[in-house]
């Protein structure tokens, strides 16, 4: 089974690509886009990924953004 953390080091261009999609949906304040890519990176990635992906995303992240995201969950 593939790890999450050596799947991103073998796809470091997905998951750069991943993260800048998430920040557009987010700070676009995109929900439909939001919820689908968070969706996907746990669905169609091993497990762990999506968690990766967005904690390094969330440091990007302005505090209206952050709010923003906080009121969605």
């Amino acid at each position: 089974m593939v790890t999450a953390k050596k799947f991103i080091e073998c796809n470091v261009e997905l998951a750069l690509r991943d993260a800048m999609a998430l920040w557009l949906a987010i700070d676009s304040q995109d929900e439909i886009a939001v919820r689908q890519l968070l969706r996907e990176f746990e669905a169609s990635y091993p497990v762990g990924y999506g968690k990766q992906v967005t904690v390094k995303t969330l440091a990007l992240l302005s505090p209206a953004d952050k709010e923003w995201l906080r009121e969605l969950y």
